[in-house]
């Protein structure tokens, strides 16, 4: 089987079916799998499923989604791509601990999406000269590209611990149906 879809990709390849995308679409279609699947596990998580959490100490639901808005927000920042001043972001890590409190399923909704949103606009915007920049990431050198490749990882990590929250609480991710 897998050898002919491997084959079956090589054919749709060769007949220039396939265009090549480049990094920056690659890393927006990334995002946007994540955002589709975290949203998609927002919508379907309960009231109490929010505010649940596996042990003292440890994100809820609801500031795990949180984070990744708010990641979503200040990951950028480190680019030069401001947030929307009502966020409250700053360049400092401290204004995405504030913003994982809970504010209630609406709000935490709301703001998700709205994270999103922002996300794609900032990398649409970061030049190609930005993308080939070095630049440290938290201690390691790297570029642009790797930095938004970080912030790819960072999304589909937390997604993957979503998978794992929902799961315990008995629900089954709504693509995995």
């Amino acid at each position: 089987m897998k050898q002919a879809f491997g084959l079956l990709l090589l054919l749709f390849v060769a007949n220039g079916a396939m265009a090549q995308m480049d990094f920056r679409q690659e890393t927006i279609a990334s995002f946007e799998i994540a955002q589709n699947k975290v949203i998609g596990l927002a919508e379907v998580l309960t009231d109490d499923q929010y505010a649940w959490r596996p042990a003292e100490g440890v994100r809820s639901v609801e500031e795990v989604i949180r984070h990744i808005a708010g990641t979503n927000y200040w990951m950028l920042t480190q680019m030069g791509c401001q947030p929307p001043a009502e966020t409250g972001f700053t360049g400092d890590y401290s204004s995405v601990v504030a913003f994982e409190t809970a504010h209630g399923r609406p709000e935490t909704e709301t703001v998700l999406a709205a994270s999103f949103v922002h996300l794609r606009a900032c990398t649409e915007a970061i030049s190609d000269e930005r993308l080939a920049q070095d630049m440290d990431l938290f201690g390691t050198p790297g570029s642009g590209q790797g930095y938004l490749m970080l912030t790819s990882t960072h999304l589909h990590e937390h997604l993957g611990q979503l998978v794992a929250y929902a799961r315990m609480n008995g629900v089954v991710p709504p693509w995995s149906n």
